[in-house]
Protein backbone atom coordinates (compact mmCIF):
# COMPACT_ATOMS: atom_id res chain seq x y z
CA UNK A 1 0.00 0.00 0.00
CA UNK A 2 1.58 3.34 -1.10
CA UNK A 3 1.99 5.61 1.88
CA UNK A 4 0.67 9.71 2.29
CA UNK A 5 3.30 12.28 0.81
CA UNK A 6 2.72 14.49 4.17
CA UNK A 7 4.22 11.68 5.89
CA UNK A 8 3.35 9.70 9.42
CA UNK A 9 2.59 11.15 12.17
CA UNK A 10 4.80 11.25 15.71
CA UNK A 11 2.41 8.58 17.12
CA UNK A 12 2.04 6.54 14.01
CA UNK A 13 6.48 6.92 13.22
CA UNK A 14 6.18 5.26 17.08
CA UNK A 15 4.71 2.84 16.04
CA UNK A 16 6.37 1.85 12.95
CA UNK A 17 9.28 1.51 14.70
CA UNK A 18 7.53 -0.34 17.49
CA UNK A 19 6.60 -2.82 14.52
CA UNK A 20 9.50 -3.41 12.92
CA UNK A 21 11.26 -3.91 16.22
CA UNK A 22 9.01 -6.84 16.72
CA UNK A 23 9.46 -8.23 13.34
CA UNK A 24 13.57 -7.91 13.92
CA UNK A 25 12.65 -10.17 17.28
CA UNK A 26 11.22 -12.82 15.35
CA UNK A 27 13.44 -13.00 12.39
CA UNK A 28 16.07 -13.43 15.18
CA UNK A 29 13.98 -16.34 16.54
CA UNK A 30 14.19 -18.08 13.03
CA UNK A 31 17.24 -17.68 12.53
CA UNK A 32 17.73 -19.78 15.80
CA UNK A 33 15.22 -22.60 14.40
CA UNK A 34 16.82 -22.55 11.43
CA UNK A 35 20.20 -23.49 12.74
CA UNK A 36 18.59 -25.63 15.84
CA UNK A 37 20.89 -28.58 16.33
CA UNK A 38 19.75 -30.81 18.68
CA UNK A 39 23.31 -32.43 19.78
CA UNK A 40 24.00 -28.66 20.67
CA UNK A 41 20.67 -26.97 21.46
CA UNK A 42 18.09 -28.14 23.81
CA UNK A 43 13.84 -28.21 22.99
CA UNK A 44 13.70 -26.17 26.65
CA UNK A 45 15.83 -22.69 24.69
CA UNK A 46 12.96 -23.95 21.76
CA UNK A 47 10.50 -23.63 24.57
CA UNK A 48 11.53 -20.28 25.64
CA UNK A 49 11.56 -19.08 22.24
CA UNK A 50 7.89 -20.65 21.35
CA UNK A 51 6.81 -18.05 24.27
CA UNK A 52 8.97 -15.15 23.26
CA UNK A 53 7.32 -15.58 19.61
CA UNK A 54 3.97 -16.32 21.44
CA UNK A 55 4.44 -12.64 22.89
CA UNK A 56 5.44 -11.05 19.71
CA UNK A 57 2.90 -12.42 17.40
CA UNK A 58 0.17 -10.95 19.76
CA UNK A 59 2.11 -7.57 20.43
CA UNK A 60 2.75 -7.18 16.48
CA UNK A 61 -1.68 -7.32 16.43
CA UNK A 62 -2.05 -5.08 18.98
CA UNK A 63 0.69 -2.61 17.25
CA UNK A 64 -1.05 -3.32 13.60
CA UNK A 65 -4.58 -2.32 15.14
CA UNK A 66 -3.73 0.95 16.79
CA UNK A 67 -1.70 1.86 12.94
CA UNK A 68 -5.42 0.79 11.13
CA UNK A 69 -6.36 2.83 13.92
CA UNK A 70 -4.58 5.60 13.10
CA UNK A 71 -5.99 5.34 9.55
CA UNK A 72 -2.75 7.08 8.06
CA UNK A 73 -2.05 4.44 4.94
CA UNK A 74 0.42 3.01 7.02
CA UNK A 75 -1.25 -0.53 7.86
CA UNK A 76 0.22 -2.18 5.14
CA UNK A 77 -2.56 -4.93 4.80
CA UNK A 78 -0.89 -7.50 2.46
CA UNK A 79 2.22 -7.23 4.11
CA UNK A 80 0.68 -8.49 7.29
CA UNK A 81 -0.94 -11.30 6.04
CA UNK A 82 2.25 -12.34 4.30
CA UNK A 83 3.93 -12.00 7.63
CA UNK A 84 1.18 -13.58 9.42
CA UNK A 85 1.23 -16.60 7.72
CA UNK A 86 5.09 -16.71 8.17
CA UNK A 87 5.11 -16.50 11.86
CA UNK A 88 2.11 -19.50 11.84
CA UNK A 89 5.09 -21.34 9.65
CA UNK A 90 7.21 -20.46 12.37
CA UNK A 91 5.54 -21.34 15.03
CA UNK A 92 4.62 -25.15 13.72
CA UNK A 93 7.74 -25.63 12.88
CA UNK A 94 9.12 -25.06 16.31
CA UNK A 95 6.49 -27.34 17.81
CA UNK A 96 7.41 -29.77 15.70
CA UNK A 97 11.35 -29.35 16.71
CA UNK A 98 9.99 -29.50 20.84
CA UNK A 99 7.80 -32.62 20.45
CA UNK A 100 10.67 -34.18 18.43
CA UNK A 101 13.59 -33.10 20.76
CA UNK A 102 12.20 -33.12 23.90
CA UNK A 103 15.28 -34.63 25.86
CA UNK A 104 14.91 -36.95 29.19
CA UNK A 105 18.33 -36.16 30.50
CA UNK A 106 17.01 -34.00 34.12
CA UNK A 107 20.01 -31.48 33.70
CA UNK A 108 20.34 -29.48 30.72
CA UNK A 109 24.15 -27.86 29.88
CA UNK A 110 23.67 -24.08 29.22
CA UNK A 111 25.68 -22.75 26.38
CA UNK A 112 28.68 -20.07 26.97
CA UNK A 113 26.90 -16.82 27.00
CA UNK A 114 29.07 -14.98 24.05
CA UNK A 115 27.79 -11.36 24.45
CA UNK A 116 29.79 -8.63 23.94
CA UNK A 117 29.25 -5.55 26.39
CA UNK A 118 30.94 -2.98 23.77
CA UNK A 119 28.54 -1.43 20.97
CA UNK A 120 29.21 -1.90 17.23
CA UNK A 121 26.74 0.62 16.47
CA UNK A 122 28.06 4.16 15.91
CA UNK A 123 26.42 7.21 17.98
CA UNK A 124 25.65 10.15 17.64
CA UNK A 125 28.56 12.63 17.20
CA UNK A 126 26.57 15.23 19.68
CA UNK A 127 27.11 12.68 22.44
CA UNK A 128 24.47 11.38 24.96
CA UNK A 129 22.64 14.12 27.44
CA UNK A 130 22.68 13.76 31.10
CA UNK A 131 19.57 11.10 30.98
CA UNK A 132 20.63 9.08 28.09
CA UNK A 133 24.30 8.83 29.87
CA UNK A 134 22.41 7.69 33.06
CA UNK A 135 20.28 5.47 31.09
CA UNK A 136 23.60 3.99 29.09
CA UNK A 137 25.28 3.14 32.80
CA UNK A 138 22.48 1.28 33.77
CA UNK A 139 22.13 -0.35 30.88
CA UNK A 140 26.03 -1.69 31.24
CA UNK A 141 25.54 -2.25 34.87
CA UNK A 142 22.44 -4.82 34.04
CA UNK A 143 24.76 -6.44 31.44
CA UNK A 144 27.47 -7.07 34.18
CA UNK A 145 25.56 -9.23 36.59
CA UNK A 146 23.50 -11.18 33.68
CA UNK A 147 27.38 -11.44 32.58
CA UNK A 148 28.17 -12.50 35.83
CA UNK A 149 25.58 -15.26 36.36
CA UNK A 150 26.42 -16.72 32.83
CA UNK A 151 29.79 -17.08 34.21
CA UNK A 152 28.81 -19.60 36.80
CA UNK A 153 26.32 -21.35 34.79
CA UNK A 154 28.78 -22.03 32.85
CA UNK A 155 31.17 -23.25 35.96
CA UNK A 156 27.94 -25.24 37.71
CA UNK A 157 29.06 -28.17 39.08
CA UNK A 158 26.00 -30.43 40.41
CA UNK A 159 29.09 -32.31 43.27
CA UNK A 160 29.74 -28.44 44.82
CA UNK A 161 26.60 -26.61 43.60
CA UNK A 162 22.76 -27.15 44.49
CA UNK A 163 19.68 -26.19 42.41
CA UNK A 164 18.54 -23.95 44.75
CA UNK A 165 21.33 -21.69 44.16
CA UNK A 166 20.73 -21.96 40.35
CA UNK A 167 16.86 -21.14 41.14
CA UNK A 168 17.84 -18.16 42.83
CA UNK A 169 20.47 -17.13 40.12
CA UNK A 170 17.11 -17.92 37.49
CA UNK A 171 15.40 -15.63 39.64
CA UNK A 172 17.87 -12.85 39.66
CA UNK A 173 17.98 -13.59 35.82
CA UNK A 174 14.36 -12.91 34.83
CA UNK A 175 14.44 -9.33 37.12
CA UNK A 176 17.33 -8.26 35.06
CA UNK A 177 16.01 -9.22 32.03
CA UNK A 178 12.89 -7.03 32.81
CA UNK A 179 15.00 -4.25 33.86
CA UNK A 180 16.81 -4.03 31.10
CA UNK A 181 13.57 -4.15 28.75
CA UNK A 182 12.54 -1.37 30.99
CA UNK A 183 16.01 0.67 30.83
CA UNK A 184 16.13 0.12 26.76
CA UNK A 185 12.17 1.37 26.25
CA UNK A 186 13.40 4.53 28.10
CA UNK A 187 16.81 4.95 25.88
CA UNK A 188 14.68 4.41 22.78
CA UNK A 189 12.10 6.80 23.66
CA UNK A 190 14.59 9.07 24.62
CA UNK A 191 15.48 9.02 20.41
CA UNK A 192 18.71 10.35 20.82
CA UNK A 193 20.27 6.68 18.49
CA UNK A 194 21.93 5.03 21.26
CA UNK A 195 18.63 2.41 21.76
CA UNK A 196 21.23 -0.47 19.41
CA UNK A 197 18.21 -2.39 18.13
CA UNK A 198 20.68 -4.98 16.23
CA UNK A 199 22.37 -5.05 20.03
CA UNK A 200 19.30 -5.61 21.60
CA UNK A 201 18.17 -8.01 19.75
CA UNK A 202 21.31 -10.43 20.09
CA UNK A 203 21.37 -10.01 23.71
CA UNK A 204 17.62 -10.76 24.10
CA UNK A 205 18.50 -14.14 22.62
CA UNK A 206 21.57 -14.64 24.59
CA UNK A 207 19.16 -14.29 27.68
CA UNK A 208 16.60 -16.40 26.44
Amino acid sequence: MSTPEAGPSKDMRKLIKHRVSIKSTIQVINEYVKNFNPAIHSSRQLQIRLTKLNECIDLFNEVQQSIADLDQGYDEERERLIFEDECLTLKATMEDLIAKNTPTEILIQVQRFNHKLNCTMSTPEAGPSKDMRKLIKHRVSIKSTIQVINEYVKNFNPAIHSSRQLQIRLTKLNECIDLFNEVQQSIADLDQGYDEERERLIFEDECL
